[in-house]
């Protein structure tokens, strides 16, 4: 099997790399500590679902707007740019907890400008590798980009997160995500200076607007929008939301049952992305794509008659593995 460690011989690759596998880690944290303090303050679930919504929304709503100004600007700046934006608010909310001046409004403002972040951070941070390695080692470098992220952020993070929110309690767990954005834009500084991407004379509407239009040319793509917009939002809003009320507040869970619950989610994302190249139809992928999405949904059904954490854990990981193999055979059409 061929190694995926080469794109680290590229000293800039290796600094973002390093720097962005620690900010995932601090990322699958904050999803533990934010859910818990969001349930703890508001003591509902729709408190935790407008925290949750008010950082996915700008990251959705400006997905397309973060992606043509990273076409227009140097990459590592932008990406820059937002690390400091959500590692700020992350500081934010752990001097308010800290200090017991939480509010649900405040949390919502500050998912909000966490958010904007990753909308401007996700297009850069996945542009910039072929500006950085060379073309015989793009394979490697995305490689260890999924490999980590999916470590990072659903596996390791989330373990982690109930174990540090458990030892330095809830303040101090924001404290650490906030240092592990100070790590990413340390490693950034570091970084050689990236080319600035040429002029762009066409405005920044005319070429969002040629990209849905590409979009709309895909009748495939344009098809199956719904029912996958309806899946995302079902299978994100009960294994986001529903998930740690369950577990923290009706069985009354430790913030560490709350971490292994979405580790063992995270763990079923990552046997989707490792077996779909290999068992996944390269010929009929959008077939694929449907079977996978469907289990996961069918699997949904399960969180209603789980017992304990451990029956929740194994009823998240079906999902999560259809959510991320019909997500790596998209790649196959697209």
């Amino acid at each position: 099997m061929r190694s995926i460690a080469p794109a680290l011989s590229s000293r800039q690759f290796a600094l973002l790399w390093s720097g962005q596998a620690v900010s995932q880690i601090g990322d699958g944290v904050f999803t533990i500590a934010l859910a818990i303090e969001a349930i703890d303050l508001t003591h509902s679930a729709s408190g935790l679902a407008y925290i949750l919504a008010a950082r996915t929304l700008p990251a959705v709503l400006l997905v397309l707007v973060g992606g043509v100004v990273g076409d227009r600007l140097s990459r590592r700046i932008v990406m820059l740019a937002a690390d400091v934006l959500r590692g700020g608010a992350v500081g934010a909310i752990a001097y308010l907890v800290a200090t017991h001046q939480a509010a649900e409004w405040q949390l919502i403002v500050l998912s909000v400008i966490f958010g904007i972040g990753d909308a401007f951070f996700q297009p850069a941070s996945n542009a910039i590798i072929p500006d950085i390695v060379e073309a015989d080692l793009l394979v490697s470098a995305s490689s260890l980009s999924m490999t980590s992220q999916q470590f990072g952020t659903s596996l390791v993070g989330p373990a982690l997160g109930g174990v540090v929110v458990a030892a330095i309690g809830i303040s101090g767990s924001f404290a650490f995500d906030a240092g592990t954005f100070v790590v990413s834009s340390v490693c950034l500084l570091l970084m050689a200076a990236t080319p600035r991407r040429k002029e762009v004379n066409e405005a920044m509407i005319s070429q969002i607007r040629k990209g849905l239009a590409y979009c709309r040319r895909q009748k495939w793509m344009w098809r199956s929008l719904g029912p996958v917009s309806l899946f995302n939002f079902a299978a994100v809003g009960i294994v986001g939301v529903l998930t740690p009320v369950l577990v923290r507040r009706v069985m009354h869970g430790s913030a560490v049952d709350l971490g292994l619950v979405f580790a063992l989610g995270g763990l079923g994302g990552l046997v989707g992305a490792l077996v779909v190249p290999r068992w996944g139809s390269r010929r009929r992928p959008i077939t694929f794509m449907s079977m996978v999405w469907g289990l996961g949904g069918i699997a949904l059904l399960g969180l209603g008659f789980s017992p304990n954490p451990w029956w929740v854990a194994g009823f998240v990981a079906v999902p999560s593995f259809g959510i991320v193999a019909g997500d790596v055979a998209f790649e196959l059409v697209v």
